[in-house]
């Protein structure tokens, strides 16, 4: 790691993007970003949570979300493989018929998946009217409390957003 650069602390990057429903133009832009923070001497970068940008209804593109995942999947691993990085992103995996895993992928900075989380808390609210969001419908949640080993970066806890409500 370029830790003389960076004194005692490794600096770590929270890359806070739009993903759009284009694979090629969301990972074009995440390129962009995880080079900039390369530069301002990065050792890990996050991603979104939703790096593809899969918009799903109960029952449709789990198929498209698979081959989305793996090509975002590919994307992650030789990325970090080709700058050093311990990365994560956020995919959707298909799970059960129909619906996905809204999945955190972690890999180590070989390109090496080191772990993967399952968001386990889904956002369901109904605001009144028409005003409705129901990830359960789509999204099978996850059952298990997943930490990642970074070696010299430690030990996280991982969550994917709305998790965040839930330490």
């Amino acid at each position: 790691m370029a830790q003389e650069a960076l004194g005692t602390s490794p600096r770590v990057a929270a890359i806070a993007m739009r993903s759009v429903p284009d694979l090629d133009a969301s990972l074009e832009e995440a390129e962009r970003w995880v080079e900039r923070a390369v530069r301002d001497g990065a050792v890990a970068v996050g991603l979104p949570e939703n790096v593809p940008r899969i918009s799903l209804s109960p029952g449709d593109g789990v198929e498209a979300a698979g081959h989305e995942a793996a090509r975002a999947l590919d994307w992650l691993t030789s990325t970090a493989r080709r700058h050093g990085l311990v990365m994560w992103g956020g995919l959707h995996v298909p799970a059960s018929p129909g619906k996905i895993h809204n999945t955190l992928v972690v890999v180590d900075a070989s390109g090496r998946e080191v772990t993967r989380y399952r968001k386990r808390h889904l956002f369901d609210v109904s605001l009144g009217g028409h005003d409705e969001h129901r990830e359960s419908d789509h999204v099978e949640p996850g059952d298990e409390v997943v930490t990642a080993d970074l070696g010299e970066l430690g030990v996280w806890g991982l969550a994917i957003c709305y998790d965040l409500r839930f330490p």
